[in-house]
């Protein structure tokens, strides 16, 4: 009797991309993050086909998400940047710019508010304008006005003075120097 010999593979894959399962009812920022986490797991695996590809899309959906795209003709819902871009449509931000850039303009740091909370506060607001304008094939607006906007909502006068003094030492600054923080 000849032995038979198994060969076993094992395929152990490091650094593979987490990606949360997308349910849709929550801050149009979720939508941004799960394409980013989809897009992630797609360059991880340049060989996928587009039907594989639909198919990691679908597979992290959430059921109302998937009833949404049971309205949608297959020929979006069987192509990858169609798919992507149908859930930006419907989930995506849907305030204007001009509503957006309005809300950009307005934040002030809170009374009880950390400096630190208040940046990411600013900066989570200046990302979802860039977004929108960057779905809509606007120019992004700058980074100057958001540290602008920062240096104008800081509640403490003497921080905010020495904030407007070291723009005027560097103009061209923007929010986050590199390696720098926005408050320091």
């Amino acid at each position: 009797m000849a032995e038979e010999t198994i060969a076993r593979v094992i395929q152990i894959r490091s650094g593979e991309s987490f990606i949360h399962r997308f349910h849709g009812h929550s801050d149009p920022r979720e939508v941004e993050a799960f394409e980013e986490e989809i897009r992630q797991a797609w360059a991880e695996q340049p060989s996928m086909t587009a039907t594989q590809r639909v198919a990691l899309v679908k597979r992290y959906l959430g059921p109302g998400v998937k009833d949404e795209l049971a309205c949608y003709p297959s020929n979006v819902t069987s192509d990858p940047e169609s798919l992507l871009s149908t859930l930006r449509k419907a989930y995506g931000e849907s305030r204007s710019i001009s509503r957006l850039t309005l809300e950009l303009h307005q934040i002030r740091q809170g009374k009880h508010e950390g400096l630190r909370n208040f940046s990411q506060r600013l900066r989570r607001k200046y990302a979802s304008l860039a977004s929108k304008q960057r779905d809509l094939n606007e120019n992004i607006t700058e980074e100057s006005v958001l540290r602008d906007i920062f240096i104008d909502g800081v509640l403490d006068e003497g921080l905010k003075l020495h904030l407007r003094q070291r723009r005027l030492e560097n103009p061209d600054s923007t929010f986050f120097n590199k390696g720098d923080s926005p408050y320091s």
